[in-house]
């Protein structure tokens, strides 16, 4: 009788906070398209609630930076997920920098 092999695959777990960083990038930029929707429906002179929905998309994308900063700190666990998100936070402040630089010139 023969025995089976058995394989042992180690999987790493996930950082601890690698989900609500996902989360933060994927609202900021639903909020970011939203606010560049609506400026350009209106023409560039939108309501007030286009600059809540870009400080909104901001504040979000920020969230997602101290997320992955805190999910950075765990010993042995898979960062490539926060580590995307990060950048994908990242990416999206800078371009909220960018393009208010643009309307304040």
């Amino acid at each position: 009788m023969t025995t089976k092999k058995r394989y042992n695959y180690i999987k790493k777990k996930l950082a601890q906070g690698t989900w609500p960083s996902i989360f933060t990038a994927i609202l900021s930029f639903l909020l970011m398209g939203a606010s560049i929707m609506l400026s350009v429906l209106h023409e560039g002179k939108g309501p007030l609630v286009l600059g809540a929905l870009g400080a909104s998309s901001m504040v979000m994308a920020l969230f997602g930076l101290f997320y992955m900063i805190a999910a950075l700190h765990d010993e042995d666990k898979n960062y490539l997920p926060v580590k995307i998100s990060g950048t994908v936070n990242a990416a999206l402040l800078a371009a909220w920098i960018v393009l208010i630089a643009a309307g304040l010139r």
